[in-house]
């Protein structure tokens, strides 16, 4: 989002399921970082591609992640 302000720093915390074939699902913010940053973590999330699913005895599996999505303003 553009409405960041120079130099500031905006930390949203996002938790998000890796189901067993790869798919990114339930993803949820833990950390608010304001609404307008909350929706673009969200929106990028939905478009990712698929990720190789963790393996527990040789068998996928699906994980939780948690993940800090840092925002700073670009410094003009």
């Amino acid at each position: 989002p553009e409405d960041i302000e120079p130099g500031k720093r905006i930390e949203v915390y996002v938790r998000f399921w890796v189901d067993i074939d790869g798919s990114v699902s339930k993803a949820e913010i833990i950390k608010s970082g304001g609404n307008v940053f909350d929706k673009e973590v969200l929106r990028v999330l939905k478009k990712m591609p698929r990720w190789e699913p963790a393996l527990q005895a040789g068998r996928p599996i699906a994980v939780a992640y948690q993940q800090p999505v840092i925002f700073i303003g670009e410094e003009q």
